[in-house]
């Protein structure tokens, strides 16, 4: 088995601002990863995986034009 892919400051830097928009909007993590990627578990990876930088540049858009969580 190999070892895991480390997360990076920058990353654990946006998962610390994901789940502030989360505990502020009252958004459930599989909510937000729908809307963002279509994928419900996006954010539960992004804790144990590095995401790619498109996938990082959708998640801050999407938090920058939905700043209330409203769709």
């Amino acid at each position: 088995m190999t070892d895991p892919i480390p997360i990076t400051p920058s990353q654990r830097a946006l998962l610390a601002q994901v789940e502030a928009y989360l505990a502020r909007t009252g958004m459930s993590e599989r909510s937000f990863g729908r809307r963002v990627a279509k994928d419900g578990s996006l954010v539960k990876r992004m804790r144990v995986r590095p995401i790619t930088y498109p996938t990082g540049d959708m998640i801050l858009d999407f938090m920058r034009d939905n700043p209330d969580g409203a769709f």
